[in-house]
């Protein structure tokens, strides 16, 4: 189950990497490349993360869908959430707790216990 407290807000950012990228351009274009590999792969998961159903649900979207032989519809629906994903990214698009739970993000928001720090 993915919780969030009310009233806390999350914030969607492009993955980036700390540190210099120096030496000869080979190097360079061979670092920038993985740099951007392993940024569609996070874009690729959060799409998948952001379309699953939650755990009170029984099978998943996909599997229901494979099961019915549309799996290409729904390859190309995951692919266009991915890039709808990289461009919120891009723009840091802070959402809300019950702005979370309409993109996906999350399940439920629940309240914090009383007179305890969240």
């Amino acid at each position: 189950m993915r919780l969030a407290f009310t009233g806390k807000s999350n914030a969607l950012r492009v993955p980036s990497f700390s540190g210099r990228v120096e030496g000869q351009a080979e190097t360079i274009e061979r670092e920038t490349a993985e740099i951007e590999s392993v940024q569609r792969l996070v874009y690729r998961h959060l799409a998948a993360f952001c379309t699953r159903r939650g755990p009170g649900d029984r099978g998943s979207e996909r599997e229901s869908h494979s099961e019915r032989g549309e799996a290409g519809e729904d390859r190309e629906r995951l692919a266009k959430r991915e890039k709808e994903i990289q461009e919120d990214c891009e723009n840091e698009l802070f959402l809300s707790a019950e702005q979370g739970v309409e993109y996906g993000l999350i399940d439920q928001v629940i309240q914090p216990l009383r007179g305890r720090p969240h």
